[in-house]
């Protein structure tokens, strides 16, 4: 049942988003060769203004992952067994050497989320969240990028729109606690960046489409592992700036057009 939920709200989640499937997929030859069982996932690093968005994140994360087929670490044992080891805040922790990170856990790999964006569409007549996340995937034992995926999500909320009305009842199936609104977007943004077809993450081991997904998540060394248009704090690209330098560079530009 939780299945089935997860996948509508990607179906729907896609839809509210805006997202296409014409974009180039990803290349995971180094993913199915990593052979991952566990995932550990670190605190989120938040740029937006919402302070409340970072624990949003982490706490929607374990349930689809989960149900893609890989053992998640729990967060509360997470985070208090990196603080024992001096690792307290979200951006000290993106920084540190994953091969480090994941030995205090024994873990295959290590999850990192970049919130970058977090807004409220204030010029339509219903409630609309405008998201923007950056994933990143790193081998435990290597410390090589496995995956990374940079999306822009429009989720819509219950309301009076029909599409928000039919993302409302998978949510409610996949959270029966009844989550805040904020919350559900969250899961919904975190579903359809693991489970979109050749863009998300392959199945694992304790699914049981674990190595039947080939055609969906092929290995194609032609493609890139990685959509983002910025530089991860935990996987630096010289060539592309860090979320922070594209907020400042972005603010220049505004500050100059008005200027003008």
């Amino acid at each position: 049942m939780q299945l089935k939920a997860t996948m509508i709200l990607v179906a729907a989640g896609l839809a509210l988003a805006g997202c296409g499937t014409s974009l180039p997929g990803k290349d995971y030859t180094a993913f199915r060769q990593a052979a991952l069982r566990s995932v550990l996932v670190v605190p989120v690093i938040n740029y937006t203004g919402d302070a409340e968005v970072a624990d949003r994140f982490l706490a929607t994360l374990p349930m689809p992952l989960a149900e893609r087929g890989y053992y998640v670490f729990p967060a509360s044992m997470v985070k208090k067994q990196l603080e024992l080891n001096g690792l307290s805040k979200p951006y000290q922790i993106h920084k540190a050497d994953t091969r480090q990170l994941a030995s205090l856990f024994n873990a295959d790999s290590v999850l990192y989320v970049e919130a970058l964006n977090w807004m409220e569409d204030d010029r339509i007549p219903w409630r609309r969240i405008l998201v923007r996340v950056l994933y990143t995937l790193k081998d435990g034992r290597s410390g090589a990028l496995l995956w990374q995926d940079e999306r822009y999500y429009r989720h819509d909320l219950p309301g009076d729109n029909n599409l928000a009305q039919v993302v409302a009842p998978a949510i409610a199936s996949v959270t029966p606690n009844g989550p805040s609104d904020y919350a559900s977007v969250a899961l919904a943004t975190n579903a359809v960046a693991l489970h979109l077809p050749g863009k998300g993450v392959p199945h694992g081991p304790y699914s049981p489409m674990y190595e039947k997904d080939a055609k969906q998540f092929p290995d194609n060394p032609a493609l890139e592992r990685s959509n983002a248009e910025i530089s991860a704090i935990s996987a630096p690209m010289d060539d592309k700036p860090t979320a922070v330098q594209q907020m400042l560079r972005l603010g220049k530009q505004r500050k100059e057009g008005a200027e003008e």
